[in-house]
């Protein structure tokens, strides 16, 4: 395992935002917040050549190499830390996914790059794998950034994240910031629809995965209205990360820029009804409302995740799920001469407030989608609830439990 030698800028100073500190208070109680990125395709990547790139892709975005101290983020922390290993031992289990980051010391970064066996020459496969804590960053400022490390990979220069500009930076220059919208009603605990009965204490994540052909309409309807038809309860609530990035188009900042819509949903709730909701939402710039007032008298979501820190209450979860789209993702951003990507995807963290977090990724080759959930939960509720998804959305019921690190299914995270 090495540390990127990046040159060291500390100058960069940003406040921690009010979600990040959110982030920050929720790793304190036992939630390991981190974000997973997975590349996986053919060909070779030159251990060396990677280092170097994380290097130079690190030197020009500063807010991926620092220190948590108090209410600042300060730059010159450590580098990010890269591992070259054979790619049967990046797994779903690989403590890379697990481990929980120290944003007090660093790295807020770490990365690991599976090369298959050198007697498999005639077709190479390699795994890229990124993770960071959500409390720093972002997926989408996160993604942009591994692309960068690929620009360097091959001799083009990276663009860089030069910028300090949080959340509510962006928020204030919003078009429709001054326009108030009515409070988000607090959601109330509700029993996960991935389990039978009672709640869950376990902390460790796990992950299921439906790949289907790439998907041109949009995905969150379909997932939204997938976990409405498994609701336990009359009613659910579901959160939906928005990229704040779309009010400032060009900004280069790799601060956390998300923030959640919420949706009441119910056992009618339909892809075409979700889908209109969240349009609906975005018209109105619901995603501002946290930085028009007080952040937790306007935001339910922030209100719950207080009293939900910790431990799963004895009635559930607040939030039914937590669905995020990344989009469609141009993976020839992520590719080089000798290397080319088939899949991306992500690992979705699990938090105490959520009974599971759903993300989607396409590109031109497929649309991927992963339910991250507790280990406990029930691995038959899993598979129907993505089957659900994948079949709306013109897949198959393909959903698989991602598998670990046993010796019948070391090699594959897919």
């Amino acid at each position: 395992m090495s540390s990127a030698t990046a040159a060291v800028d500390r100058r960069y100073r940003r406040k921690l935002s009010r979600v990040e500190r959110t982030y920050v208070n929720a790793r304190t109680l036992g939630a390991n917040t981190l974000i997973r990125l997975v590349v996986d395709g053919m060909g070779s990547i030159e251990p060396a050549a990677f280092d170097a790139a994380v290097a130079a892709a690190s030197s020009a975005a500063p807010g991926l190499s620092v220190r948590r101290r108090g209410a600042t983020w300060h730059g010159g922390g450590p580098a990010p830390v890269v591992a070259h290993l054979p790619i049967d031992r990046l797994h779903c289990d690989a403590a890379l996914f697990h481990d929980p980051i120290d944003v007090t010391e660093g790295p807020v970064v770490r990365l690991a790059v599976g090369h298959s066996d050198p007697a498999d020459a005639a077709r190479p496969r390699t795994r890229i794998a990124a993770v960071v804590d959500h409390a720093v960053t972002d997926g989408h400022g996160f993604t942009a950034w591994l692309a960068d490390v690929f620009r360097e990979l091959r001799g083009e220069q990276a663009h860089g994240f030069p910028s300090e500009d949080a959340d509510i930076d962006l928020a204030r220059r919003a078009p429709k910031f001054g326009k108030r919208s009515a409070p988000t009603p607090t959601p109330e605990p509700r029993p996960s629809p991935l389990r039978r009965s009672g709640v869950s204490t376990e902390t460790t994540a796990c992950w299921y995965r439906a790949e289907l052909p790439p998907v041109t309409e949009p995905v969150v309807g379909h997932i939204v209205a997938a976990v409405a038809g498994s609701l336990r309860s009359d009613t659910g609530s579901v959160s939906i990360p928005v990229d704040l990035r779309r009010h400032s188009p060009g900004i280069r900042s790799t601060a956390n820029l998300s923030s959640p819509v919420a949706l009441s949903i119910t056992r009618d709730t339909d892809a075409r009804s979700a889908q209109s909701a969240v349009l609906m939402a975005l018209m109105r710039g619901r995603e501002l409302d946290p930085y028009r007032s007080d952040y937790r008298a306007s935001n339910g979501f922030a209100r719950s995740l207080d009293s939900a820190l910790g431990t799963d209450s004895d009635g559930g979860h607040p939030v039914t799920a937590i669905i995020s789209d990344h989009g469609v993702i141009d993976e020839r951003r992520f590719s080089t001469a000798s290397f080319e990507p088939l899949t991306i995807s992500t690992l979705p963290m699990v938090v105490p407030h959520a009974s599971m977090f759903v993300s989607a990724v396409t590109t031109s080759r497929a649309t991927v989608l992963t339910l991250g959930c507790r280990r406990d939960d029930d691995p038959a509720l899993c598979l129907n609830l993505l089957n659900s998804a994948s079949v709306a959305l013109g897949g198959a019921a393909n959903a698989a439990a991602l598998p670990g690190g046993g010796p019948a299914d070391r090699g594959s995270i897919r």
